[in-house]
């Protein structure tokens, strides 16, 4: 990439600049939509396969969890549980207390199945994560 410095430049090396910085991004948004969307295509096919691993010849597919979001609602009893009421408090952001750490919210889990229940209840998951890995490679 070439080096560009800031005071030796022209009004048009800076339109220049702009242009291909345009072209870019226009370029990376066209594409960002057509991986979506193939995104969505793929995750359809493996849901309705009922499939999270594909092979075929050179590639494989991996669907991993998607994104983990907490209902805060469906926390709430955590807070006033004696064992977990502690674990509970620090597992919510100091910034909102609408969302929770869900590395606290796991070890909150340990405590039995009723807390785990109550975690997996509040639990909700965002689009699959794709994976894909080259054979060989």
């Amino acid at each position: 990439m070439e080096e560009v410095f800031a005071g030796s430049m022209n009004d048009r090396d800076l339109a220049s600049l702009i242009s291909r910085y345009d072209t870019i991004d226009r370029t990376y948004q066209s594409a960002r939509e057509a991986r979506n969307n193939l995104g969505a295509e793929i995750r359809m096919v493996m849901n309705q396969r009922g499939a999270s691993l594909f092979g075929f010849e050179n590639i494989e597919l991996k669907l991993g969890l998607g994104k983990a979001e907490y209902n805060p609602d469906k926390l709430k009893p955590l807070l006033e549980m004696d064992q977990s009421a502690e674990l509970a408090n620090k597992a919510r952001t100091t910034v909102t207390y609408e969302k929770w750490d869900g590395r606290v919210l796991n070890k909150i889990k340990q405590l039995g199945d009723e807390y785990t229940q109550i975690v997996e209840d509040a639990t909700e998951r965002g689009l699959s994560k794709i994976e894909i890995t080259k054979k060989g490679d």
